[in-house]
């Protein structure tokens, strides 16, 4: 169930990276795992992911439940990245990072899973 519901989470997030925003922490961190950095500051947390040429900082005040703001970041360092987003919009850059984030972290992505079956609890020997 759990591989379940972090496969809906990463077609959700792919589809339109703002739904991260609706997210609760737990399937924040269940679809993209642990942060590589949290930094607590005041009243707020911040949890850090990065991929090869994308970062996604989400936001928690208070320890809240919800994120209260999520950044998108082309890692501009690299001339070659900062020429592949110059004349992008945000839903492009965004859904990019999203799936740099996952590569990153390991986590298939649905060109990946895609070609996988689909866990089943149905047992192929029972008639």
């Amino acid at each position: 169930a759990e591989n379940t519901r972090r496969i809906e989470l990463i077609e959700q997030s792919i589809d339109s990276p703002v739904a991260l925003s609706s997210m609760s922490a737990k399937d924040i961190e269940l679809m993209l795992r642990k942060p590589s950095l949290i930094r607590s500051e005041d009243n707020i947390q911040a949890w850090h992911y990065h991929g090869d040429s994308c970062a996604i900082d989400i936001y928690f005040k208070d320890g809240g439940k919800r994120a209260d703001y999520i950044e998108f970041r082309a890692l501009t360092l690299n001339n070659s990245v900062s020429e592949q987003f110059k004349d992008t919009n945000d839903t492009y850059k965004n859904q990019y990072c999203i799936k740099a984030v996952l590569a990153a972290q390991g986590i298939d992505t649905p060109s990946s899973y895609a070609l996988r079956p689909i866990p089943t609890t149905v047992s192929p020997y029972s008639s």
